[in-house]
């Protein structure tokens, strides 16, 4: 009832209830900025990010979390979790002629997180081929 009644996310309302499992700072002071661009070699959506306030202690319990929203979703999804020691991957996912914006945050094992960091949109500027092979 909660994303009914509060109008959010299915990921912000497991935000808002895990808030309530532990002590201490529940955001941590940690920004993100996050860069993309479509490579037009490998085809790919190309992510990168730099982080400021990450420290050792937060760092060996933590990951980030890359979603994406497509034209016809409703919200952003989920996809996928990296080390909080990379600082770029890819989106095999994004299709010909199809842009996609992206967002990250980095969460802990024990539910607390940074805010979200800066969207960027992507396009796949690869030409999408007709019916008939144009």
């Amino acid at each position: 009832t909660m994303l009914y009644e509060k109008n959010c996310t299915p990921q912000s309302a497991r935000d808002r209830l895990g808030a309530f499992l532990f002590k201490g700072e529940v955001v941590l002071p940690i920004e993100i900025k996050l860069f993309g661009q479509f490579n037009e070699e490998t085809k790919k959506a190309q992510l990168a990010w730099e982080m400021k306030g990450l420290t050792e202690a937060v760092a060996k319990d933590a990951y980030l979390v890359i979603f994406r929203k497509r034209p016809e979703d409703e919200f952003f999804r989920h996809l996928k979790s990296v080390s909080v020691h990379d600082a770029h991957t890819v989106d095999n996912g994004l299709r010909p002629g199809e842009e996609a914006q992206y967002e990250m945050r980095l969460r802990t094992n024990e539910g607390r997180f940074s805010p979200y960091s800066n969207r960027v949109m992507i396009v796949n500027t690869e030409k999408v081929e007709g019916m008939n092979g144009e």
